[in-house]
Parts: structure tokens; C-alpha cells; sequence
């Protein structure tokens, strides 16, 4: 008897994966968890979620496959407006004055460094990816010197 695994809905699993995600780092900024951590550790946690969020959507076909289905204006709108809500949260912390490590710990700022961040990143990536496939010369196969025997 053959062993089938069950179908993997990957919309489904990325669905239920952002809402823990988001929702673990909003109550740990509410509760005062990344207010307890050094300034060093808050940054190892920020690039390690950055490195992690990349590497899910470089090696996930099934992440890759959500991203593709996307259209790629809506795409493009996603990436940029995440894109600048961590760059306007960026210009608060040095508008303020408030420019170092030790900001990440507070919660508006945590949730942004350590979920919307890596999210931009993803959605970055894959617009990136989506305009440089829809970009690249094909040719057609009929017209590939190959595609018909030479003449004789």
C-alpha cells in the first residue's frame, strides 16, 4: 500500500504562522519581555528573525508559490507599504532622538523590528524576484536557430 502525505496548505500554514508570529511579539512587547533583554541581544534577535524570514522564502517552494500567485501590483503595493513603515519607524527613532539598540525594546518598535521588518524583507524579496523574471528575454522556440534542421 502506497503511503500518500496529506497536501500541505501552505496559505493556510504562512496564514496561521504570521498571526502566532505577530501576536507572540505584540504580547511580549506588552508585557515588558524585550525591555528585560541587552542592547546586544535585542539586535542578535532582530537580524536572526531578518536572516530567518529570508531563508524561509529562499528554500520554501511552498512560500515562493503564495508569493508567485500574488499578483504583481499587489505585491509590489505590500513590499512597499511595509517597506515604509519600517523606514518611517526608523526616522521616529532618530527623529526623537532615540536612536539606539535599547528603542527596540519598546513595544510599538519591537513589533515592527522583530515582525514587520522580516515581513517587508519576504515581501521585498519576492517583488524583487517577481520583476526580474517578468523581465528576462525568451525567445520563442521556433525562431531558436535550433528549432528546425538546416536547409540542404
Amino acid at each position: 500500500m502506497r503511503h500518500r502525505p496529506a497536501p500541505e496548505n501552505s496559505r493556510r500554514v504562512v496564514a496561521t504562522t504570521l498571526a502566532l508570529w505577530g501576536g507572540s511579539v505584540a504580547l511580549a512587547a506588552a508585557e515588558g519581555v524585550f525591555a528585560k533583554l541587552s542592547p546586544a541581544t535585542l539586535a542578535t534577535l532582530a537580524l536572526f528573525a531578518l536572516a530567518y524570514a529570508a531563508s524561509i522564502f529562499a528554500f520554501d517552494r511552498g512560500v515562493r508559490g503564495i508569493a508567485d500567485a500574488l499578483g504583481g501590483r499587489a505585491l509590489a503595493i505590500v513590499a512597499l507599504a511595509l517597506d515604509l513603515l519600517v523606514g518611517g519607524a526608523a526616522l521616529v527613532l532618530a527623529r526623537i532622538g532615540h536612536a539606539s539598540l535599547a528603542s527596540l525594546a519598546q513595544p510599538g518598535f519591537a513589533w515592527i523590528a522583530f515582525f514587520v521588518a522580516p515581513v517587508a524583507l519576504v515581501a521585498s524579496l519576492a517583488a524583487a524576484r517577481r520583476a526580474l523574471r517578468s523581465r528576462r528575454v525568451r525567445s520563442a522556440p521556433a525562431r531558436s536557430p535550433g528549432a528546425r534542421p538546416a536547409a540542404t
